[in-house]
């Protein structure tokens, strides 16, 4: 019998090698390996390997393009692939220098290692850390990008900018009574061992007394008079501290008339009403009579913090993940007066009975949006938060920080998320409060908790820019040790008068505060920053305002008029439930808002 003899086809599998290359570079080698089966005889493979198209980083199939056998194999191909990984570059960005107060120059920068592939571009250009004192700045990558085919390393350049020179020695300093020019001041230039030379501009004390009595005299007859201004403008001065000296009798003399004393020094104005230099009260201090005013000095210095200390603060906001977008200025005021002896005395005047404004012009390469609130420094180098508004005048960013105190100054960015309030209706209140620093505990804030007494003055102390750390020493109340958490903003919220505690010298700091206590300390708050309500009759709305209790009632009424504070409904107040977190928070900001001290 004949049989037939079957050949069937040899069953081989290749696997392609993976393969890798750096972008722009050859195409490696494509190779591959039998991981199955076996050639037989002198079979050899014919073709070769092919690739999906393409150049730019990522991953690419390696594909069996013409490899083959002849009929006699079943063929089976398994895929790999080709990575093509980011090109290496450093880009390295050159170093600047400019004087104060000019432009910025065009940053520049070179490829210092790798290479750029021939078809490619870098596109952008380098920017730099915000600040216009003397001092050194980072010129980082700014918008600087190669694409994504370019691992990129920056080695970032410094900005130095370079004070102005000290202006000179001259007499007859325009000095701007009610917005008539006069000639009645001199500069010069003081120059002490270990301390930056310093302009002092001293007001000539007879002449600056005629000009305001024929001002003020003038101003009788107008039917509309305008606002009393003493405006001292030390210009192109840069990082130079400047000194402005009036004697106490001109100060006098500028209170009685309602002034309001304004000294310019480059980019920063220090408003303050002439009456908050408390001339006679300082007199009464050292012992000097009305008559002998003339031999007081009052010096008003607005000087920049050295560098050294403006890297630590920054260095100190940066830990906070907050930004500097304004390096801190110290403003001073100190009375002075010779004594017999010949020894001076000297008084610092550092607390103020009304806001006193610092306005600062935004460098103009400064975005405003990136200004969330003024700062306050404390010895410790800490911070917090002080009023601030920022407004456009005449096409030019201004920042107007609102304080009762002396001290050092600063313009941070803060955003904040709180994440409590995310879908809260009080969400953009919050995180509004949390950005200014009111708000501190974010991680722990729960918007309908309701709210202890002693935490709702710690959110009225820090919103008004109350707060400070500083040494307190015993309690005011019975019940309030030196111990308690929220010890010093009790202590502060008593001194300036927002809270009274009960009639038996307790406070009750833990226990939770009702709406008409909430609203007195509004109230009181109302008066530190000079909110007047227009509504005098909107309490008669609430149908239960009869609840309200005796002593609360002229508090309620004045707190409802200003707006600043609304009731559980249109038509309730609800004075003695509780109030929360939120609600309080809110209210606050309410108050900060209607008070032109912060914006809208």
């Amino acid at each position: 019998m004949k049989g037939n003899l079957e050949i069937t086809k040899r069953p081989i599998t290749i696997t392609a090698d993976a393969q890798s290359k750096i972008y722009g570079n050859a195409d490696p080698a494509l190779s591959y390996r039998i991981t199955q089966g076996q050639l037989a005889y002198d079979d050899t493979f014919q073709g070769g390997l092919d690739r999906d198209s393409g150049d730019d980083v990522g991953t690419y199939r390696i594909l069996q393009g013409t490899l083959n056998l002849n009929q006699n194999y079943d063929l089976t191909y398994q895929l790999s692939s080709l990575d093509i990984t980011p090109r290496s570059l450093t880009i390295t960005i050159g170093d600047a220098e400019k004087n104060l107060n000019s432009p910025d120059p065009r940053f520049t920068y070179e490829v210092t290692s790798g290479t750029l592939i021939s078809s490619d571009s870098i596109m952008g250009s380098p920017d730099r850390e915000q600040g216009e004192f003397p001092g050194s700045y980072t010129i980082h990558q700014g918008t600087i990008d190669t694409g994504p085919n370019y691992d990129v390393y920056f080695v970032t350049g410094t900005l130095t900018i370079q004070p102005e020179d000290v202006p000179i020695s001259k007499d007859n300093v325009e000095v701007i009574i009610n917005g008539n020019v006069e000639q009645i001041g001199k500069q010069t230039i003081i120059e002490e061992e270990e301390k930056p030379k310093t302009l002092l501009l001293t007001v000539d004390t007879e002449q600056a007394l005629k000009r305001i009595d024929e001002l003020q005299k003038k101003n009788e007859t107008e039917t509309e008079p305008a606002k009393n201004t003493f405006l001292v403008p030390v210009n192109n001065v840069g990082s130079t501290p400047v000194k402005v000296n009036l004697t106490g009798d001109v100060v006098k003399n500028l209170e009685e008339g309602q002034f309001d004393v304004q000294i310019q020094s480059g980019n920063i104005t220090y408003n303050v009403p002439a009456q908050e230099f408390s001339i006679m009260q300082v007199a009464n201090r050292m012992n000097v009579s009305a008559e002998q005013l003339r031999s007081i000095e009052i010096e008003t210095t607005i000087q920049p913090v050295s560098e050294a200390a403006t890297q630590a603060y920054r260095s100190f906001v940066e830990q906070n993940n907050n930004l500097l977008v304004f390096p801190p200025v110290s403003f001073h005021i100190e009375a002075k007066t010779e004594k017999q002896d010949g020894t001076t005395e000297s008084v610092a005047i550092t607390q103020f009975t009304n806001y006193v404004n610092r306005t600062i012009e935004l460098p103009a390469n400064t975005d405003p949006k990136l200004v969330t609130t003024g700062i306050i420094f404390h010895d410790d180098g800490t911070y917090s938060h002080v009023p601030t508004t920022v407004y456009q005048l005449n096409g030019k960013w201004y920042a107007n920080i609102n304080s009762l105190t002396n001290s050092e100054y600063a313009l941070i960015f803060n955003s904040v998320t709180v994440p409590a309030v995310a879908n809260h209706w009080s969400k953009s209140m919050v995180e509004d409060m949390a950005a200014r620093l009111v708000l501190v505990d974010v991680e722990h804030f729960s918007p309908d908790a309701q709210i202890t007494r002693s935490e709702f003055a710690d959110y009225i102390v820090r919103a008004l820019g109350l707060y400070r750390k500083e040494k307190v020493g015993s309690s005011s109340f019975l019940d309030v040790n030196t111990n308690h958490q929220d010890f010093l903003v009790i202590e502060i919220a008593h001194r300036y008068g927002i809270i009274h505690g009960y009639n038996n010298g307790t406070f009750q700091p833990d226990q939770l505060i009702t709406r008409q206590e909430a609203m007195t300390m509004y109230s009181r708050a109302m008066e530190i920053t000079q909110l007047v309500g227009t509504n005098a009759l909107r309490f008669q709305q609430f149908e239960d305002f009869s609840e309200v209790s005796t002593w609360a009632a002229e508090y309620v009424k004045s707190v409802v008029a200003a707006g600043v504070f609304n009731g559980t409904s249109s038509q309730t107040l609800s004075p003695l439930t509780q109030l929360t977190h939120a609600e309080s928070l809110t209210a606050i900001r309410n108050l900060l808002v209607k008070s032109n001290l912060i914006n809208q």
